[in-house]
């Protein structure tokens, strides 16, 4: 299902790794993405973009997934 992950204030970014794809399904898609190596690194805005993952029919997919929130932006807006 395509969603956004709101943070409600600053920047949240997340580095996704692919481990293992999937045989069959199980592919990524973003309306945007940062930076993208194979398909397989990416790093992309949750917050801003939406995202999903397609079914996965065979295999199985192991994902190595960092998030950063990066809230140093809001103190700049209460100002």
């Amino acid at each position: 299902m395509k969603h956004h992950d709101p943070m409600g204030s600053g920047s949240y970014y997340k580095l996704n790794v692919v481990m293992i794809k999937a045989q069959e399904g199980g592919v990524f898609e973003t309306e945007r993405v940062i930076f993208s190596l194979f398909n397989r690194v990416i790093l992309f805005r949750p917050d801003l973009y939406e995202h999903s993952v397609s079914t996965i029919t065979r295999g199985k997919r192991v994902l190595l997934s960092i998030a950063l929130h990066a809230p140093w932006n809001t103190a700049a807006k209460k100002s």
